[in-house]
């Protein structure tokens, strides 16, 4: 951890429910993001990434409404996932565009994911950009569905 910056250092150190982080902190006041759904509207997700892994969830939430549509069968937190094309696919249209995606909500491009582990992602130890900065990566809701 000596190679993260002081402010992750902070975020990491908070995420393990101590002392270090305030009462008056939203993330305790949220307990930590237990119970909570996130919705993700982006390129997608990647259900395997470790950010995804069910270790130790809980169940989910019976509020939830959620649907899984195509090839994703969600074995990890994010409990469904859908994709919406036909606006973006109409507006390609109109620019004598054409729609070359999959109608799939499996992330292809990589953002998606990424936003969706920085929301609700599981801690995930040894990762690094390109060897620098080695160190553990959390999403800010850690119990997330």
């Amino acid at each position: 951890m000596a190679s993260l910056p002081c402010c992750m250092r902070k975020k990491l150190e908070s995420s393990k429910h101590n002392a270090v982080t305030p009462d008056s902190s939203i993330w305790k006041k949220a307990n930590f993001g237990q119970d909570v759904i996130i919705a993700n509207l982006d390129t997608g997700v990647w259900p395997e990434s470790r950010s995804f892994a069910d270790d130790n969830m809980g169940p989910v939430p019976k509020r939830y409404k959620g649907a899984c549509e195509n090839e994703m069968i969600p074995p990890f937190i994010a409990t469904g996932a859908r994709y919406f094309y036909k606006g973006f696919a109409e507006l390609l249209r109109e620019h004598n565009m054409t729609f070359n995606y999959a109608k799939s909500p499996r992330d292809t491009e990589g953002h998606g994911t990424h936003t969706l582990s920085t929301a609700g992602g599981n801690p995930v130890q040894g990762v690094n950009i390109n060897g620098f900065g080695n160190g553990t990566a959390v999403g800010g809701s850690q119990g997330p569905v």
